[in-house]
């Protein structure tokens, strides 16, 4: 998987490769032997014999009614089936017993299906699982022919989508969009594709259009884990979680979610050439949460050690209905409570975290935000914001959030504050070489949110009327940060990560307190 960015962060501890499941990370809920989360060895149940083997001289060509859906293993010779159209899945496997839906060729290697050449790869249009469960579908291609098709999961539960390719070739000729993978329930109460996990994959080109969502991955109801994957170029979001879905307790894990200068645009609407610094997107949010409507904390949902970057402002006459370019978006639409944003990297993007309104009790922690400093004020459509200010962490009104042990650097403004954000915590957090703070049109924070031994680092002072105990360190040139470095510290709680801010003549580091708080 080609990664672009290990070069931005200069400043940081050495990191592994940022390639998804190449860094060293052990993902808490990909499917595998012996995980808790997820106990299914796929690595042992697609080594079975194949049972059946489509090639691409298996009559009839034009579909696929010659699988015999009986068969537990079904495989998938190399070559271009996109001829045979819709691939429907026609049976369920059960718990004891996973079909499997498999790629083979001759002298196969067991390589990846982005890194096969195109006469190696598995080719299909369509896909679509409608109410069948229990099934391992891998290494195959989906390969989009035309803009109507796409990839669907429909009310199927206990899925396995392992190490698939799912390339949109940015094809969408239809006027209103639509997403290039769908995983979702029966309509209206999308509930019901529940323990479906995507990993290990690569999504891509969803495809651009004017002012209509292209997102690679919209997903709903329970349960649905998004693991290990490369997903990029996309014009839309790159997984959005819809108005309506309910999707409980989903995880999106370990992901490289980014844009290239292939969907960028000028914002003046000229193409975009590289190197240039007046780019928008024909997309909209690495990960935009419309929903999460549970009053219950056990319906939480996990945003967890993820990669963001390259997200831009919306120009929507060439995709996107319109955003800002955040990392992660609580767009418009239902309430979206419990969320945790925890260990993350999302950097060289237009803007950061949106706790706007209606959000409420949200965790954000151990986060490095960096360089969040492109938003344009100069979009096609959109109407004016402060998330036009490039913003690190938006507190847009929305209520009982905790924002802690997380690092922003190099970025244009660190806070977005609102008057109508309430009950909010902003403790133990490193700002370094930032503008300072952003009002929203002009207001304070409510009495009720508090800032407390926060490290204000080059960065303009943080006066609000609930601050307390805040560090105020002083400027020095970019020539200096050479001395100054950020490693990571695990607390005693396994899920608080602090980013310890270490100063050479500095005896006793400004996270004592925040140690002694939060454990």
């Amino acid at each position: 998987m080609t990664k672009y960015f290990a070069s931005l962060l200069l400043f940081l501890v050495a990191w592994p490769s940022f390639a998804a499941d190449q860094n060293g990370y052990t993902a808490k809920y990909e499917c595998r032997a012996g995980n808790p989360n997820c106990n299914v060895d796929v690595a042992t149940l697609v080594a079975q014999a194949c049972q059946q083997t489509i090639t691409t001289s298996t009559t009839p060509t034009n579909d696929w009614s010659a699988i015999n859906w009986a068969n537990t293993v079904i495989c998938i010779e190399a070559g271009d089936h996109t001829a045979r159209g819709l691939l429907t899945l026609g049976a369920s496997g059960t718990a004891g017993t996973r079909k499997i839906l498999r790629y083979v060729r001759t002298s196969d290697n067991n390589d990846d299906p982005w890194n096969q050449s195109d006469a190696n790869k598995a080719k299909i249009a369509d896909f679509e699982c409608f109410e069948k469960d229990y099934w391992i579908i891998q290494r195959l291609t989906f390969w989009r022919t035309n803009g109507n098709e796409f990839f669907r999961n429909a009310g199927c539960k206990y899925m396995v989508y392992e190490r698939m390719l799912v390339d949109g070739r940015d094809l969408n000729p239809t006027s209103t969009g639509k997403p290039l993978w769908l995983i979702k329930g029966i309509a209206p109460n999308y509930v019901s594709s529940d323990f479906t996990t995507v990993q290990n994959s690569v999504v891509r080109g969803s495809g651009k259009l004017t002012n209509a969502d292209n997102p690679c991955i919209n997903q709903g109801g329970p349960d649905v884990r998004i693991v290990n994957n490369e997903i990029y170029n996309c014009g839309g979001d790159a997984i959005v979680l819809d108005t309506g879905s309910r999707p409980y307790r989903s995880v999106m894990e370990n992901n490289d979610l980014y844009q290239t200068i292939d969907y960028y645009i000028n914002c003046d609407g000229t193409p975009a050439t590289p190197g240039g610094n007046n780019h928008c997107s024909c997309g909209e949010d690495a990960i935009d949460l419309k929903s999460n409507d549970t009053t219950n904390p056990a319906n939480g949902i996990e945003i967890i050690h993820n990669r963001m970057w390259g997200w831009r402002t919306t120009y929507q006459s060439c995709g996107g209905t319109g955003s800002f370019g955040f990392g992660v978006n609580s767009g418009s639409g239902d309430p979206k409570r419990y969320v945790q944003v925890r260990d993350n990297i999302i950097m060289d993007i237009s803007n950061g975290i949106s706790l706007s309104p209606p959000t409420s009790n949200w965790t954000v922690s151990g986060n490095i935000l960096y360089d969040v400093s492109h938003a344009h004020t100069s979009q096609d459509f959109l109407a004016n914001s402060d998330a036009e200010n490039s913003v690190a962490i938006r507190f847009g009104g929305g209520s009982n959030h905790k924002v802690y042990l997380n690092t922003i650097a190099n970025s244009k403004y660190a806070l977005v504050l609102a008057s109508s954000a309430a009950n909010n915590l902003l403790q133990c957090n490193v700002f370094l070489n930032l503008q300072g703070i952003k009002r929203h049109f002009g207001e304070n924070w409510a009495s009720s949110s508090i800032s407390t031994n926060n490290a204000f680092y080059a960065t303009p002072a943080f006066t609000t009327t609930t601050s307390s105990n805040n560090i105020i360190l002083p400027a020095v040139s970019d020539a200096k940060m050479s001395t100054y470095s950020f490693q990571r510290k695990l607390l005693t709680k396994p899920e608080l990560m602090q980013l310890d801010f270490t100063r050479p003549s500095t005896s006793s580091p400004h996270y004592t307190a925040c140690q002694l708080t939060l454990n």
